[in-house]
């Protein structure tokens, strides 16, 4: 290995090993794999190298990561800087003062120098290897195991190695970053602005808060350690006008009163079938400005540990706690959820549940033929004959014993 090489290979390493606040990287796979790889370098073995790259792919396809700049080390860090829970991102997320924060700085631009790392520089260091030198056992076994070849040449300057590409211009991700932040991070991480990426991670915490907080609004909890981003509780519903628009708008006011801070924890009782989760989930669509968590009483999550994650971070929450069935599942709730400033609760019942926990009921009644011919005539079919949703109305009701709601809705429009 020439002293250009190494001196390349060691730079690489300081950056690794200088890491301090963002050191928690360095427990990923994908950095455990990169420091693998150049350890088999410094002991100049070229096959132990060429093991440790494609392992190394390996990790950064299984990392998952958005593709945002066509080069798969690229994508991962900068999804680890934006997604990563570390140390100072939870500070930061808590209101920590980060007007002092020079060594995340340069923890930031040591990580914007290792995403510079490419298929090309890895080729080159393991080109330089001794073992370059000796016979094609090396290009025969990379070849025939990972589809790469290895060519030790008639001599030194001839010798080359071609490994899996980390380039996947195909693969980028075409819509663009929603959150404010994460756009100016990612573009201040694609001109290589060390500066611009600190400033714009920092806002990114601050505001919006660390992990999946960061970059997600809408999220399912359940179970004991489950908590799922979505980008969309509506994504697999029928997306209906409200059955029921003057209570949606009350809901809709404790939203924007909890928005403005005032907390008015609501009950939302009706029978099945009257779009009471319907509703919850119109509200997260128009209510951009806040987070939502789903919860089903039927998968109760630790409300302890939800109560932490919620509390950590600066915006404002949401909590939706959906078929709560009776009294002991409210106790069950309110004894282990310690509610934190920042969450708002709603709770949905078909039954007549203590109602004293809450600070607001909404009480949805099943309509009757009247209402449901209105909400038929004016919000899906203007023009549709009167006579022709009663009779549906009466037919419907005499054939599934059922009272008028959202299945008799999909019911009609699958008739007409």
């Amino acid at each position: 290995m020439n002293k250009k090489q190494a001196d390349k290979l060691k730079g690489y390493v300081t950056i690794i090993n200088s890491l301090t606040v963002l050191r928690g990287i360095t427990e990923h796979g994908v950095i455990k794999s990169l420091n693998s790889f150049f350890s088999a370098l410094a002991s100049d073995d070229a096959q132990g190298a060429s093991k440790c790259y494609h392992r190394l792919t390996q990790q950064l396809i299984l990392s998952h990561s958005e593709r945002r700049f066509g080069c798969l080390i690229k994508d991962f860090i900068f999804e680890w800087l934006v997604r990563g829970e570390s140390d100072f991102a939870a500070y930061a997320a808590m209101g920590g003062d980060v007007s002092d924060c020079g060594i995340f700085r340069r923890d930031t631009a040591l990580l914007l120098d290792l995403a510079a790392f490419s298929t090309d520089d890895a080729e080159d260091l393991i080109s330089g290897t001794s073992e370059m030198s000796s016979n094609d056992r090396i290009r025969t076994y990379t070849r025939e195991v990972w589809g790469g070849s290895i060519d030790s040449g008639t001599n030194k300057g001839e010798r080359s190695v071609s490994l899996i590409s980390w380039n996947t211009e195909g693969l980028l991700a075409e819509e663009e970053e929603k959150n404010p932040a994460v756009y100016e991070a990612r573009l201040a991480f694609s001109t290589h602005n060390a500066d611009a990426l600190a400033d714009a991670l920092i806002s990114l915490y601050s505001s919006y808060g660390c992990g999946a907080f960061a970059v997600n609004r809408l999220f399912y909890a359940f179970g004991t350690d489950n908590f799922t981003p979505k980008e969309s509780f509506l994504t697999d519903r029928e997306q209906l006008p409200m059955l029921y628009p003057d209570e949606f708008e009350r809901l809709s006011e404790v939203c924007t009163d909890f928005s403005g801070g005032t907390t008015v924890n609501t009950l939302l009782c009706g029978a099945h079938g009257l779009g009471k989760t319907y509703m919850l989930f119109a509200l997260s669509e128009r209510h951009t400005e806040l987070n939502f968590v789903y919860v089903s009483a039927y998968d109760m999550p630790d409300f302890a540990a939800l109560s932490e994650k919620i509390s950590g971070q600066p915006g404002k929450y949401v909590l939706m706690i959906d078929d709560v069935e009776n009294m002991h599942a409210i106790e069950r709730f309110i004894g282990t959820f310690i509610q934190p400033e920042n969450a708002l609760i709603i709770c949905v019942t078909e039954n007549n549940i203590d109602r004293d926990c809450f600070d607001l009921v909404i009480t949805l009644p099943v309509p009757d033929v009247v209402k449901f011919t209105r909400y038929i005539g004016d919000m899906l079919f203007t023009g549709v004959s009167d006579d022709v949703v009663r009779n549906f109305c009466m037919d419907y009701q005499i054939e599934t014993k059922k009272p008028l709601s959202f299945c008799a809705i999909r019911e009609f429009l699958r008739r007409m």
